[in-house]
């Protein structure tokens, strides 16, 4: 054989699919596999390969920097021939991805409230009938951010005129403030208190290092329901006061439910059973348009809707002296006051009687121990109630509504929270057992979640790629076992109430019957066969020459065929086979050992693909080994975990690459850009929280 007639090689690259990719791809061996999820790329994953995060010198900015991808190495053996050319490669399938998002149930919350029994007992009260009586409960919610210390301490002197139209009710006074990190209430002042004006006077000045961003609508609603200081009474009419010189969240957007000032009057008539203007009033010492009030920056919108809603009344922030703008609500407080008088227990049903100055009284109605008389009595009279109270059992056993999840419950007696030592939650039989029965006629009250199946499963198409299924919890990786018969996946850990729940997967498509040629068929003759049996296999070339289709019939996942280039001119030989990634140009090693004959390769590139071209003639078979380095793309998801970051969502968040900011939306931590950015840069996420030395001047 001449040597000219041997200058055509035969270069084989054994192909393979790698997982479930459908393409052809040169038979290659992986070091350095990336332990990252190219998905969703945290700090802390990231710590462990490059990436370095750095807190600045500037204690109020907090910078994380991510690497856009990692460097891996690849290897790709070979083997030129004379004459002809070989390539192994593998059917695959047609994948496509899909993604679904759910978010974890979240539970209905249960109030029981019962009453503890007591032995009969014979009882007889005398009250007398005067004006303005009933029983009132006032929440005020006064502003403690950085503009407030003047109007603080106008009020806090106030209180008498507050009371001045309700001295003879049966009042009670909570206080709270605009920042939910002060609890849901500073303190209560009962008239039974002989020191109450210097209680208000101590509970209204709360200083002035309160946050900036006021939740006023927020913090009303925790002083109402308040856990700790369950203060408010079942039967009492029910006064709301804020004091601010700004709007609820400073612009009436607090990023949540709590920005509808509506909120609030929704929970009184759901939650505290009033009824809105005839049991329950808002009134307002802020700003609104007309007030004069120069020092305040932000109409309260929001505060004087709810305000005028209830019909409640309101007077500026600013005044010099609020006595008459106290009076004037005090006796707008008057107005919803019902003529009511508290007993010292509970009446027995059908024992209750009541005389005024003498002469039976019929026009009344009881609620626990209040009696609501719809005609008032003559002022001046007296009124005489008998009654017997305690002729139910004490109890230790109470049903509950509803099928309770145990570690949720939470009990009070008299509103002081009982510890759970003190009794047994009976989930199947719906009841609490108490080791000692509760304080006779003492309300006690059970509160918990309902028990409801949570989401711990997930269903999936049977067409589904089990290695491809990615679950996460608010963005967590999660375990999961996969059920291939019932084509679902179960939950290794139960997501908490309300979590977000993201699962990714690729689904089966069908076969890939077209594939790219690894070579030009130019001056070659074509054929292909399978790789084990050596049967002929039939196909078809596209126009351009560069693609090979295969009959629908000839397709098996992971067949593995051979494509044999046999040459028509074997007077030279010239050949380009495609690397699988963009390699670093000075990584790239070619060794073809010591017999190469002088055969050389070369790294070219064009718009479409990059290869490695070998312009020799050979006159026996040389192998060989290409080895080079690429960047791979971390993807374009990044999550910051910082100890430091108590609420992502008050403060602002910048995402740069190269000084340069980017496109991206945000899910607490978790960055996703709006393109994949480029490998071997980094991506800077400054996180600039809301402090008292960025706040707005009138905070």
């Amino acid at each position: 054989m001449s040597y000219v007639s041997i200058l055509f090689a035969v270069f084989i690259v054994g192909l393979t699919a790698c997982k479930y990719d459908a393409s052809f791809q040169a038979n290659a061996s992986k070091t350095d596999e990336p332990t990252n999820n190219q998905e969703s790329i945290t700090e802390t994953e990231t710590e462990t390969e490059t990436e370095t995060e750095t807190e600045t010198e500037t204690i109020s900015k907090i910078e994380s920097i991510f690497p856009t991808s990692i460097v891996e190495n690849e290897t790709m053996d070979f083997r030129l021939e004379a004459n002809h050319l070989e390539y192994n490669m593998t059917m695959g399938n047609i994948y496509q991805s899909e993604s679904e998002t759910i978010y974890q149930i979240v539970r209905k919350q249960i109030d029981d409230t019962f009453t503890q029994g007591l032995p009969p007992e014979s009882n007889e009260e005398i009250f007398t009938q005067r004006e303005n009586i009933g029983i009132i409960d006032i929440l005020i919610i006064i502003d403690n951010s950085g503009s407030m210390a003047e109007e603080q301490e106008n009020l806090s002197t106030k209180v008498l005129p507050l009371l001045n139209s309700i001295a003879d009710a049966n009042w009670r006074i909570g206080v709270t403030t605009t920042d939910p990190r002060d609890g849901c209430l500073r303190d209560v002042i009962k008239k039974s208190d002989s020191d109450f004006e210097k209680k208000f006077e101590d509970a209204i000045n709360t200083g002035t290092n309160g946050s900036g961003f006021e939740r006023g609508i927020e913090q009303a609603i925790n002083g109402l329901k308040c856990e700790e200081n369950q203060w408010l009474r079942s039967n009492s009419s029910l006064a709301v006061l804020f004091v601010s010189d700004e709007d609820n969240c400073n612009n009436g957007s607090c990023g949540n439910e709590m920005s509808d000032p509506f909120s609030l009057t929704r929970y009184i008539e759901s939650s505290t059973n009033r009824i809105l203007i005839d049991q329950a009033r808002i009134y307002g010492l802020i700003h609104y348009d007309g007030a004069n009030c120069p020092d305040a920056s932000i109409v309260g919108s929001s505060y004087l809707s709810i305000i005028e809603a209830t019909e409640g009344t309101y007077g500026p922030i600013c005044a010099n002296d609020y006595t008459e703008i106290l009076k004037k609500i005090s006796a707008d407080i008057a107005v919803i006051l019902r003529d009511q008088f508290e007993l010292q227990n509970i009446p027995n049903a059908n024992s209750l009687t009541v005389t005024v100055d003498g002469q039976s009284w019929s026009d009344y109605s009881l609620a626990n121990k209040t009696i609501s008389f719809h005609t008032p009595p003559p002022q001046g009279s007296q009124i005489v109630v008998n009654y017997t109270s305690g002729s139910d059992t004490v109890k230790t056993e109470f049903p509950l509504s509803e099928k309770p999840v145990p570690e949720t419950v939470l009990v009070s007696v008299e509103g002081t929270a009982v510890p759970s030592s003190s009794f047994v939650v009976n989930q199947e039989d719906k009841k609490i057992i108490f080791h000692h029965p509760p304080t006779s006629q003492s309300e006690i009250r059970v509160q918990y979640s309902q028990d409801e199946e949570m989401v711990s499963t997930l269903p999936l198409n049977e067409r589904v790629v089990e290695e491809s299924i990615r679950l996460s919890f608010d963005g967590i990786n999660q375990n999961y076992s996969y059920d291939p018969i019932q084509s679902q996946i179960t939950f290794t850990n139960i997501p908490d109430e309300g979590a977000k729940i993201d699962l990714t997967y690729d689904e089966l498509v069908g076969p890939q019957l077209l594939y790219e040629l690894p070579a030009s068929p130019d001056n070659w003759n074509i054929s292909v066969r399978d790789a084990i049996s050596l049967d002929q296999i039939p196909f078809q070339l596209s126009e351009n020459g560069l693609m090979i289709e295969f009959p629908a019939e000839t397709h098996r996942d992971q067949r593995e065929i051979t494509l044999s280039y046999e040459a028509l001119d074997s007077s030279a030989f010239s050949h380009r086979f495609t690397l699988n990634y963009l390699p670093i140009p000075e990584s790239v090693q070619i060794d073809i050992g010591q017999n190469s004959h002088g055969c050389t390769g070369q790294l070219e590139q064009n718009v479409e693909s990059i290869a490695i071209a070998f312009h020799c003639s050979l006159s026996e078979s040389v192998e060989g080994q290409v080895a080079y380095q690429y960047h791979q793309s971390l993807g374009q998801v990044f999550t910051v975990k910082n100890e430091e970051i108590e609420d992502p969502d008050r403060g602002e968040w910048e995402v740069t690459l190269d000084g340069e900011p980017l496109e991206f939306t945000r899910d607490g931590t978790m960055f996703t850009l709006e393109s994949l950015p480029p490998v071997n840069k980094a991506i800077k996420i400054i996180y600039d929280p809301i402090n008292e030395d960025k706040a707005q001047p009138n905070q």
